[in-house]
């Protein structure tokens, strides 16, 4: 027995109701955000034109903070030997420390030559 068809115009004024609701209140919304925002004084506009140069000394750098570490654990599988060392290129910098992992299906050459490859 077949089902009748019927075209997808089912009533859907029951969504209209949020709709408008959610649009009102983002709008208020919006409106309070963007009044209250402050205009730049003169001062304040002047300064975007006339940057001051930025200067180095090495005293500043005792104030400046140190650089972040990361730490990578880089795996791989059987076959990934090229994909790990071509991830190793990408996201190496000397701070950093790499954890560089082969599973045991990986076979022992590729182990050796991705340990030749970091040597």
């Amino acid at each position: 027995m077949k089902r009748a068809h019927f075209p997808y115009s089912a009533d859907r004024s029951w969504l209209l109701l949020p709709v408008l609701i959610i649009s009102i209140i983002s709008l208020t919304f919006l409106l309070t955000l963007t009044s209250t925002q402050t205009k730049p004084t003169s001062s304040e506009s002047d300064f975007s034109f006339h940057r001051p140069k930025f200067t180095f000394s090495e005293r500043d750098s005792d104030n400046l903070p140190k650089l972040p570490r990361f730490t990578y654990l880089i795996s791989g599988t059987k076959g990934d030997g090229p994909h790990v060392k071509r991830l190793l290129q990408a996201v190496y910098h000397p701070r950093n420390y790499y954890l560089l992992h082969l599973d045991l299906e990986a076979s022992d050459s590729k182990r050796l030559d991705l340990a030749r490859y970091l040597i």
